[in-house]
């Protein structure tokens, strides 16, 4: 599946959990900043707090789109793919 903007704000609103991955760090930090969910110092404080956190971790940190805040979780998996879901 291809890692867009789309693709990943229709999972973090879907009313079922579901989740997505990126590969790419710099893509999803720009797919983040793109669809002004938040700015780009949030983002990379984000992910600087995810990274020391380690591997496998998970946190979260709102995520605003369309006037709707969404609070969603980013984790690093071991093989440095990134999920976001949304929470219930």
């Amino acid at each position: 599946m291809r890692i867009t903007g789309k693709n990943i704000l229709q999972a973090a609103i879907n009313k079922s959990p579901q989740s997505i991955m990126a590969r790419d760090l710099k893509a999803w930090l720009a797919i983040a900043t793109q669809s002004n969910w938040v700015g780009p110092a949030d983002v990379q404080s984000a992910f600087s707090q995810a990274r020391s956190l380690g591997g496998g971790k998970m946190w979260e940190f709102p995520m605003s789109a369309s006037g709707v805040t969404i609070t969603a979780i980013i984790g690093f998996k071991g093989n440095g793919s990134i999920v976001v879901k949304k929470v219930q």
